[in-house]
């Protein structure tokens, strides 16, 4: 029965050191992934870029948008917002406004077209 326990124990100490070294790359993987993100900018992944000169919380900001239009909707984009509004006409616009200095970039007419 010792001679079956042998064969058996040499498998076991592998099966263990290849845990342990797997372990040990892992935590190293760990490490450099926290460093790089605490560190540094990381080249792949792109980051947003900062706006240039942020409103604080009381500047005023003034968009001016068609008489009876209706605000149904806000989302941000990035570094862009953009302002769903239904027209007293009964269409719909889209304002995309900056976030960086609150101006008016531009605005879209959404119009129904042919099925």
């Amino acid at each position: 029965m010792a001679e079956d326990t042998v064969p058996n124990l040499r498998l076991l100490k592998g099966v263990v050191t290849a845990l342990g070294v797997a372990i040990v790359v892992v935590i190293g993987v760990i490490v450099v992934t926290v460093v790089n993100r605490l560190g540094g900018e990381d080249d792949d992944a792109a980051a947003p870029a900062a706006p240039a000169a942020v409103l604080s919380a009381f500047d005023p900001g003034r968009i001016t948008i068609p008489t009876g239009s209706v605000v149904v909707g806000i989302t941000p984009a990035g570094a862009r917002l953009i302002v769903r509004l239904t027209l007293a006409g009964g269409g719909t616009r889209l304002l995309f406004l900056d976030l960086a200095d609150g101006r008016l970039l531009g605005s879209v007419d959404l119009a129904p077209g042919p099925p």
